[in-house]
């Protein structure tokens, strides 16, 4: 049997470090107030209540030389060689350091919640009954420097308030209690230790988002802005989509779970819930010298990522499949994957277009018609230098001309402002189809793209505007009625 030391104190958490700190807090609080206290009587010490932990092992991680667990998915052996961790029969594997120190935890500091009693002494029950026989308990064995060694069993739940598992060392017939931490610790795969990737997605690299599954929608970067393709086509609104790739630049996967070729139908992937497509667009990596002049530069070519999102992993997180491995995706981070909708990013803005992307506007209400062109050209100084902000950047002299006459152009751009910040935010009932002639059109082209924005009658004080043919929202008609043209 196994010689056991009994400790007068807790033993210390791995999850609260700090409390290390309290005893010298304490002292020092104590010292300070001593003098203000020396008068006071002196207070009673109640006894208190005896430590029941039992420490097996309470040493550095760097002791261990390896450490073997056995648990319902697999066996695997940590080694320590030369002061540098390795999978056993897999060279390559690469961990998560912080996975791993947690493994390597339960292996240096065992030490029990409580005691629940010898075998013998509970009429008859085995180790069977807790859980702890060998086909179904979780086994650790742990190779120490100094040539000890440790095995232990975790099994089944203790039926209490508090979550603990019950605890047998190899050698004792006494069943012991240990903490959540240990068995959620132990009874994962070894592909939880393997590192996750970092994804380090760039918001200005995403051209495209594409949800398939739950409410499957694509979505674009076109010239002039973010539009949704498919089902429909229709603008998005500009600060709900950054709002959407900050999210995508801020994803993160929790934990490695399986690997390549692993079974795929108990994470709920051969049909999954949602699966996420980013098209990545071509950029150049460049690589600079010690003294910050560029070395090397290296292009890469349009790519695409794929999420698929499977069953929920527990309650804050799901199985998500990433390059042929399947990892854990927490719901704080990656849960928008399963969530995102439409409705929150299309535009209730339909003449979103900046002044500076447009080249044509044509104006068609009731019969009526107008055309606007507009044209950007290079702000020149008298000394004939291009003139620039704070910023040096080029400033730029806008032109216009109403059916080639020319026009204020002050007097556009207080026209235009009035249209780009003209909102349209009430939803048309479903279904709802444009029908007639519509009494107003605007037309906005630029470089390589053209809208069209029609106001329809929908009744005696509102009417439906469509967006290439879209109908969504509807307004006031005094809106549009109420627009004088330069």
């Amino acid at each position: 049997m196994n010689t056991v030391r009994r400790k007068t104190v807790r033993p210390k958490s791995k999850k609260n470090h700090l409390l290390l700190l309290l005893p010298v807090l304490l002292l020092a609080a104590g010292i300070g107030c001593a003098v203000h206290f020396a008068r006071r009587p002196a207070v009673v010490e109640l006894p208190r209540k005896a430590d029941t932990t039992t420490v097996f092992s309470n040493r550095s991680i760097e002791e261990i030389v390896s450490m073997t667990v056995t648990n319902a998915d697999e066996t695997y052996t940590v080694l320590q060689q030369d002061g540098t961790w390795h999978m056993a029969g897999d060279d390559g594997f690469r961990f998560n350091q912080s996975m791993l120190s947690s493994f390597l935890y339960e292996g240096a500091t065992v030490i029990t919640e409580y005691t629940v009693g010898r075998l013998g002494s509970f009429n008859g029950l085995t180790e069977a009954d807790f859980g702890l026989e060998a086909a179904q308990c979780i086994r650790a064995e742990v190779n120490y420097t100094d040539g000890s060694r440790l095995c232990y069993r975790i099994g089944a739940r203790v039926p209490e308030e508090m979550v603990r598992y019950y605890f047998m060392v190899e050698n004792d017939d006494t069943v012991y209690a240990v903490s959540r931490d240990m068995y959620d610790t132990l009874c994962l795969s070894s592909r939880a230790l393997h590192t996750v990737p970092s994804l380090a997605l760039r918001a200005d690299l995403i051209d495209a988002v594409t949800f398939e599954g739950d409410a499957p929608f694509r979505m674009e970067r076109h010239s002039e802005g973010w539009y949704m393709t498919s089902p429909f086509e229709y603008p998005l609104s500009t600060a709900a989509v950054e709002t959407l790739l900050s999210k995508l630049e801020g994803l993160r996967l929790a934990q490695c779970v399986a690997g390549e070729g692993a079974e795929l139908p108990p994470y709920g992937l051969v049909a999954p819930r949602r699966v996420v497509t980013l098209d990545i667009a071509a950029s150049v990596v460049t690589g600079y010298d010690s003294e910050g002049n560029t070395a090397a530069e290296t292009t890469l070519d349009p790519y695409s990522l794929t999420f698929a999102c499977g069953d929920p992993a527990n309650d804050v997180s799901f199985y998500c499949l990433y390059r042929d491995l399947v990892y854990k995706a927490t719901d704080f981070s990656a849960g928008f994957l399963l969530s995102q909708g439409y409705e929150t990013l299309l535009s209730a803005l339909p003449v979103s277009i900046p002044t500076n992307m447009l080249t044509v506007l044509e104006w068609t209400k009731n019969g009526e018609a107008a055309r606007y062109d507009i044209r950007l050209t290079e702000s020149v100084l008298e000394n004939n230098e291009l003139q620039t902000d704070a910023n040096g950047n080029v400033l730029y002299d806008l032109s216009v001309t109403k059916d080639g006459a020319a026009v204020d152009s002050n007097a556009f751009l207080t026209f235009y402002k009035g249209l780009v910040t003209f909102k349209a935010s009430s939803r048309l009932p479903a279904g709802w189809m444009p029908q007639g002639t519509p009494h107003t059109v605007l037309t906005l082209q630029g470089e390589g793209f053209t809208r069209t924005v029609a106001f329809y009658p929908l009744d005696a004080l509102h009417d439906a505007v469509a967006v290439n043919g879209t109908a969504l929202f509807y307004t006031e008609s005094s809106t549009i009625d109420s627009v004088t043209l330069p």
